[in-house]
């Protein structure tokens, strides 16, 4: 009878031994998995002296050493994986995992509501909106096109104007003028509200159009104005903060919801953090790129009067996307209040 029993002692501990490495095996399976490499692609067509690409390195470094390089972060500046808009595609089908640029109406039209002329009179404004609640709702229209916006900062200070022909101080000015901007409709439409000529220039080609007469003038925030040394190609700044640009940082919805969600908290959280270093960049370079630009340009800044004539002269604006229904009067009355 000893002998049985210890037998099947000896059964049962085979038993609980092949079990135990059963369960280690399905373990050490389950680890491979979760310590699978994850390569995250970022593009921008920004340079690498530019606060876009210097807060992305800064996301690149939380990123690796906070998943212990489980995620490697991959960025490449300069248009290096194409256009905005082509970046924007990449992101949409997968082909890319993030990407910051403005192509924002390609993301959502409802993201437009940003760009409204004179809707903000200084950055602080856009950053209530933009880091509170209501960003928060507006930001949420791209994941119907499989984006998530994970971070919102600025492209730059709010925008000026640069021209070879002559000063801006009133609407008329801009009569005529042959403006470069980019192809976001807001933008086309109101400058065309303000009489000036629009032609579509690529942003890496606006240097050699200014330079070549193919356009009078652009517009830009100062740090675009500075980091392309535009002063060597225009003569004429004016200071009138007349539009503000989003910097939502995109990233394809389908492949941030594959990732567990450890992995994702570190991407919002390190999110976050490039935006407030990429806009604490602007701020600082804002200010010295116009004591640099007052240098070699003749540079008049609007008074209050001055403005608020062009702030009426764009109010059709406003009616043309009222009136498509990509915002409300309530949208833009909360935005309003919320500024206040």
């Amino acid at each position: 009878m000893q002998i049985k029993w210890k037998w099947i002692s000896i059964l049962i501990l085979l038993i609980i031994l092949f079990a135990i490495a059963g369960c280690r095996g399905e373990q050490e399976k389950n680890i491979t998995i979760s310590e699978q490499k994850i390569i995250m692609k970022i593009g921008h067509t920004q340079p690498i002296n530019h606060p876009r690409h210097q807060s992305l390195l800064k996301f690149k470094q939380t990123v690796e050493t906070k998943t212990n390089n489980m995620v490697e972060v991959q960025v490449y500046p300069a248009a290096q994986l194409g256009s905005d808009l082509e970046q924007m595609q990449m992101v949409k089908d997968g082909r890319l995992q993030a990407m910051r640029g403005n192509q924002i109406e390609v993301a959502a039209p409802e993201l437009l509501i940003y760009t409204m002329p004179f809707l903000f009179d200084k950055l602080e404004e856009a950053h209530q909106i933009t880091r509170g609640p209501i960003g928060e709702k507006i930001a949420r229209f791209t994941q119907k096109d499989n984006i998530v916006i994970l971070a919102t900062g600025d492209v730059g200070d709010l925008r000026d104007i640069t021209n070879n022909v002559r000063p801006i101080v009133a609407p008329k000015d801009m009569q005529g003028l042959r403006m470069r901007t980019t192809p976001i409709e807001s933008t086309v439409k109101t400058l065309e509200a303000l009489g000036a000529c629009v032609i579509p220039v690529d942003y890496d080609n606006l240097y050699n159009a200014l330079k070549t007469g193919v356009v009078d003038g652009q517009e830009n925030p100062l740090i675009n104005i500075r980091t392309l040394k535009l002063e060597q190609v225009q003569r004429y700044l004016t200071i009138i903060k007349y539009q503000y640009y989003p910097d939502p940082f995109f990233v394809n919805l389908a492949w941030y919801d594959s990732l567990e969600p450890a992995i994702k908290v570190i991407l919002k959280e390190a999110s976050v953090e490039m935006m407030l270093i990429s806009d604490e960049l602007i701020e600082q370079a804002s200010n010295n790129n116009l004591a640099d630009l007052e240098k070699s340009m003749i540079v008049n800044t609007l008074t209050h009067e001055q403005r608020k004539r062009f702030v009426e002269q764009t109010k059709p604006v406003y009616d043309y996307y009222i009136g498509k229904g990509l915002f409300t009067v309530q949208d833009l009355e909360e935005i309003r209040n919320a500024v206040k």
